[in-house]
């Protein structure tokens, strides 16, 4: 009983010492840990945002003068052709004024007629008749002169004749300067037209005061808001009708600065509205705000549609979800994002098992899919990545199984 005690125990205390060996070597060697490959696969990295689709110029059309409004001629949501009469103010004193306007017109015009026809025409007999009494006139009082020396008229009958020539002579002058005043480029024709001149002035200021009691569209377009009814009394300023002119619809999103280089006109988008998800938009990236909104960090984002839209499924002010394509690639070195230590930050890394120890890559990323990132560099096919669950840091000892696939090739 004795040997066999010993035997037994001596073969137990191999077993211990064979154990304590196996985890010795265990504990050099690191522990056991998956171990993960990059694939080349396709990837695309998207911003995914929040938008609202928006009109090509919305116009809040207001009064510009106070008065009462007497008619409203449009609904919300009609469609308007530019010149349509859209709000009706009283317009009593602004009519009155007009024909008031058009009257002295009128009279002004009459009265430049009357210059350059009638007038022009007794102007000209007037200088005729005055042009022959002045030489009739004239020769009588040569006549006197020559009796008047010679002592057969008496003095005061040649007084007489000279002061008839003399007032010949005036009145040919009247009649010559009233000629030239009647003249196409006389002053009695500049002035009946100058006079004309005010009075269409007059008219187009009273015509003004008019029209500014009649809203019209300015443009083609879409009468959005009714904010007036028939009765209303407003006053300059008051928005009346919120306008909408005709042209393409687009979509603005106001993405965080974060992401402005990674922006380009011209990338493609994909836009969604809330009320029909399942009519998805195609857009393009338009215009990029020169700007950051400072308050909030931000930068407005233009995308014009592509394509025909169907009006129901896109209209102004509907919240939309934008996703635009920053970049893609159809092959290259992916890795999963979970793969990736301090994704994120200007120094990513990835733990690597090489001869049985974990070594620290530094790696240079590309483009960011949903789960997964593209390697620029750092890492090749052949490289065993240790997942971060694998308790092991850069220097330790390391086992691993059989490299597997980090991702499905292809998906």
């Amino acid at each position: 009983m004795k040997k066999q005690t010993l035997v037994i125990a001596v073969v137990a205390g191999a077993l211990v010492v064979v154990g304590a060996g196996v985890a010795l070597n265990q504990t050099r060697q690191g522990p056991k840990s998956a171990a993960y490959h990059a694939v080349r696969n396709p990837i695309a990295q998207t911003l995914l945002v929040t938008g609202r689709v928006a009109p090509p110029a919305r116009a809040p059309l207001g009064a510009m003068v106070q008065n009462t409004v007497v008619n409203v001629a449009v609904e919300e949501g009609q469609i308007v052709e530019a010149g349509t009469l859209l709000v009706s103010l009283a317009d009593d004193e602004a009519a009155a004024r007009v024909r008031e306007a058009e009257a002295q017109v009128a009279e002004a015009a009459a009265r430049l007629r009357r210059v350059r026809g009638v007038g022009r025409q007794v102007a000209g007999e007037r200088l005729t008749q005055a042009a022959a009494q002045a030489e009739e006139l004239e020769r009588q009082y040569q006549r006197a002169e020559t009796l008047f020396a010679q002592g057969s008229l008496t003095e005061a009958q040649y007084d007489v004749d000279r002061r008839a020539r003399d007032v010949a002579r005036s009145q040919l002058v009247a009649a010559q300067l009233e000629a030239a005043a009647s003249d196409a480029s006389g002053a009695d024709t500049a002035a009946s037209a100058a006079s004309l001149a005010r009075a269409q002035a007059s008219l187009e200021v009273a015509q003004a005061g008019l029209d500014r009691t009649r809203l019209r569209a300015p443009s083609r377009g879409q009468v959005l808001e009714r904010s007036v009814e028939v009765g209303q009394v407003v006053r300059p300023g008051d928005v009346l009708l919120t306008f909408v002119g005709e042209g393409p619809l687009d979509v603005r999103i106001t993405p965080d600065e974060f992401h402005l280089g990674l922006l380009r006109v011209g990338q493609s988008a994909s836009v969604v509205t809330e009320a029909f998800p399942d009519r998805p938009v195609d857009a393009v990236v338009s215009r990029i705000a020169p700007g950051v909104d400072a308050s909030r960090g931000t930068v407005e984002v233009h995308l014009s549609i592509v394509g025909e839209v169907d009006d129901v499924a896109l209209r102004p002010d509907m919240t939309a979800t934008v996703e635009v394509l920053l970049g893609e690639r159809d092959d290259t070195l992916v890795l999963p994002t979970w793969l990736v230590h301090d994704l994120g930050t200007r120094q990513p890394w990835a733990l690597v098992s090489e001869d049985g120890v974990a070594v620290r890559h530094a790696l240079v990323l590309g483009l960011e899919g949903t789960d997964t990132v593209e390697v620029v560099s750092g890492l090749t096919e052949a490289d065993a990545v240790l997942p971060p669950t694998a308790d092991v840091e850069a220097g330790d000892p390391v086992r691993h199984r059989a490299v597997q696939p980090a991702i499905p090739v292809g998906g």
